[in-house]
C-alpha cells in the first residue's frame, strides 16, 4: 500500500518492523529457555555455507565477471526447470571457485514482487551511483551499502590483485603494507548486482609505489589487534578463519564471512544466534567503543563462519536512508502468503541435513518463512528474513520434512 505522506510511511513502518522483529527474538527466547532450561541457542543442526545468491540485471554478465577475474567456472544451474526460459521469466547463471568449491548464483527475477517503491534495477543503479568509480574510495568515503558484502579469504592476495589491476578493474584496497603486522583487504563490485566482495589477507605484492590506507572506521589502527594475534601465531594463510582452508594453497578463495548493513545490529546477531544456531564472538573493532561512530555485532557458526551486522552510524548513505531500503524491502515481503519477492533473491545459502527443528522453532515463535523444491525433489530450501536487515537466509537440505508439500521453483510464477 501507498501512503499520503510517504516518507512518514516509512518512518511508521520502520518503527513497526523494529517492534515486531524485537517481539519474534523475545519469542524465540522464550522457546529457547523453555526447551532448554538455561539461557543460550537452543540446540540446532550445524549449518555449512555453500554459496551466495545476488539479483542481478544481467546475470550472464555477473557470472562472466567471476570467470574472467576471479577464475570461476560456469555450472549448470538446476533450481527450476526454467532456468534457461526467455527474459519473460527470469535468467539465472551460476558459478563456482576453484579448490574451495563455494558457489555464486546470479538470478533476474522479474516476474516477482518488489514492492510500490523500489525493485532490484532501481537498487542497483542507486548503489552504483553512490559508490562511484570504486577506484577512489577511500576509508573516509565507504558508504553504508558497501557493507552488504561477502568475505572471502586467500592465502595470497597477489593473483587476484592483479587480475583486476591489470585489467583496469575498479577497486579499492585497505590495510597496512609493511612489517609483521601487514593484512590487506580488496574491495570490488560484482557488475549488475551492487554487491560488493571483500578479500582478505595477510599477503600481497603490490606495484612499486601502490599504497593503501589504514582501515578507519573511526580510530587509525582498528583491525591492528587481529594482524598482530595472526602474525604472533605464525599464521599466513587461512587467518581470517574458515570453514575450509585447512591446508589449501595460497590462491584458494574460501568463504570467510557475511557483512550485513543493519539499522539494528543486535537485533540481526540476535537473530543468527537464537533462530540460526550461531554463537556470540567479540567484534574486532573496539575503537568503535570508544567514540560511538558505529554499532556492531557479529556471531559465529561451528565450522568458523561469520556472520556482522554494522551500522556505519558516520558512513554516507546517499539520499535514500539504510533505514528506509530496509523498509521498502521488509514491507514487500509477505513470506506468510508463500509470497517469493526480488529481495529473496539476495541470499547466504547455509547446508543442513534437517530442516524440521528450523521449522518447528520458527512456527513455534511466530518467524515467517517459505520453503521451495527442486525439480527432481532431491532438494529443499527454506528461506526466512533476517529482522531489521532486509536481506534473507537460504537452508538447504537433500529433502523436504515428511508429509510436507512444498511448491518448485518456478521462475514464471508471479509470487
Amino acid at each position: 500500500r501507498r501512503c499520503a505522506r510517504q516518507h512518514a510511511c516509512w518512518r511508521l513502518s520502520v518503527v513497526g518492523v523494529h517492534a515486531m522483529a524485537v517481539m519474534s527474538l523475545f519469542a524465540l527466547s522464550v522457546v529457547v529457555v523453555g526447551a532448554t532450561g538455561q539461557t543460550g541457542p537452543l540446540p540446532l543442526p550445524p549449518l555449512v555455507p555453500v554459496s551466495s545468491t545476488y539479483a542481478s540485471v544481467d546475470p550472464a554478465a555477473s557470472a562472466a565477471w567471476m570467470v574472467k577475474y576471479l577464475g570461476a567456472s560456469l555450472i549448470t544451474p538446476n533450481i527450476t526447470a526454467d532456468a534457461d526460459a526467455g527474459d519473460d521469466c527470469g535468467e539465472v547463471a551460476w558459478v563456482r571457485m576453484p579448490e574451495s568449491l563455494y558457489e555464486f548464483h546470479f538470478v533476474s527475477n522479474p516476474s516477482k514482487p518488489s514492492g510500490d517503491s523500489l525493485d532490484v534495477e532501481g537498487y542497483v543503479s542507486y548503489v552504483e551511483q553512490l559508490y562511484g568509480n570504486l577506484s577512489t574510495v577511500t576509508p573516509s568515503s565507504y558508504d553504508k551499502y558497501m557493507d552488504f558484502h561477502v568475505g572471502m579469504s586467500v592465502g595470497n592476495l597477489t593473483t587476484v590483485f592483479y587480475n583486476l589491476y591489470d585489467n583496469a578493474q575498479p577497486f579499492f584496497m585497505v590495510g597496512a603494507d609493511s612489517g609483521e603486522t601487514a593484512y590487506y583487504d580488496l574491495f570490488v563490485e560484482i557488475p549488475g548486482t551492487g554487491a560488493i566482495l571483500e578479500f582478505s589477507s595477510l599477503a600481497c605484492v603490490l606495484p612499486p609505489g601502490y599504497t593503501i590506507a589504514l582501515w578507519d572506521i573511526c580510530a587509525k589502527h582498528t583491525r591492528l589487534a587481529e594482524a598482530q594475534a595472526a602474525a604472533a601465531a605464525g599464521v599466513t594463510v587461512g587467518a581470517f578463519g574458515s570453514c575450509d582452508c585447512d591446508g589449501c594453497t595460497d590462491t584458494t578463495i574460501c568463504y570467510r564471512k557475511t557483512t550485513y548493513a543493519s539499522v539494528a545490529p543486535v537485533v540481526g546477531s540476535a537473530f543468527s544466534i537464537l533462530g540460526l544456531g550461531g554463537h556470540w564472538t567479540r567484534q574486532g573493532h573496539p575503537g568503535i567503543n570508544i567514540q560511538r561512530c558505529a554499532l556492531i555485532a557479529w556471531s559465529e557458526f561451528d565450522c568458523g563462519y561469520q556472520m556482522h551486522f554494522v551500522n556505519g552510524l558516520s558512513y554516507p548513505e546517499g539520499p535514500m536512508p539504510l533505514d528506509e531500503y530496509v523498509a521498502f524491502v521488509e514491507d514487500a515481503r509477505d513470506l506468510d502468503s508463500n509470497t517469493y519477492d526480488q529481495w529473496l533473491d539476495t541470499h547466504m545459502s547455509l547446508w543442513v541435513e534437517d530442516l524440521q527443528p528450523f521449522m518447528d522453532l520458527y512456527e513455534k515463535t511466530g518467524v515467517p518463512y517459505l520453503l521451495r523444491q527442486w525439480p527432481d525433489g532431491q532438494m529443499t530450501a527454506l528461506l526466512v528474513g533476517i529482522p531489521r536487515n532486509g536481506v534473507a537466509v537460504e537452508l538447504l537440505a537433500p529433502s523436504a520434512p515428511a508429509g510436507v508439500d512444498v511448491d518448485g521453483w518456478d521462475l514464471c510464477a508471479d509470487h
